[in-house]
């Protein structure tokens, strides 16, 4: 988790997060707190990846590692954004759920990299860009199963700043 440059930015935030809500259910989170959570973890990820992938492209010359380097980074980007998910999953016990989604990740990535591989994709950016499009779906579904501790309509950059203490 701490390998993300996104975890750069979160001040503790995760682990005092853990503190106080570790073996809540999900009715007795604050939705606004974890609302605005969410909220600050995909703007700082968005704007920290905007960022590097510029600099990446500004002085990575070598087109292979040019591609390397950025698809790292929508790596990490993703994944950090994901593990506030499974993050929400331990606090809140659900730990049939956070297996689950780990288990899926591991059975795409298998299902779609065993194909490629025999049938001798050698252009190692297919591998990178199977690997983001799994990493996302991924996501996409782990946010949906902490619905019930996070409120969609609040997630937005008035909630960060009215929250920025409360956390």
């Amino acid at each position: 988790y701490y390998s993300g440059f996104h975890a750069f930015l979160l001040f503790g935030l995760d682990n005092g997060i853990n503190l106080l809500y570790s073996g809540s259910k999900f009715e007795k989170i604050d939705r606004k707190k974890f609302s605005a959570f969410l909220a600050y973890i995909i703007f700082t990820t968005i704007l920290i990846t905007v960022v590097v992938g510029s600099l990446i492209f500004m002085f990575i010359h070598d087109s292979n590692l040019r591609i390397t380097l950025f698809f790292a980074s929508l790596n990490i980007a993703i994944w950090g954004i994901n593990t506030f998910s499974l993050q929400v999953n331990q606090i809140t016990l659900h730990f049939k759920t956070y297996a689950k989604l780990n288990s899926l990740e591991r059975i795409l990535f298998v299902s779609a990299f065993a194909p490629l591989w025999l049938l001798g994709a050698k252009v190692f950016w297919i591998y990178m860009f199977v690997n983001i499009l799994i990493r996302f779906a991924i996501m996409i579904y782990s946010i949906y199963t902490v619905r019930a501790a996070v409120d969609a309509k609040m997630i937005n950059l008035k909630n960060i700043k009215s929250h920025k203490g409360a956390i």
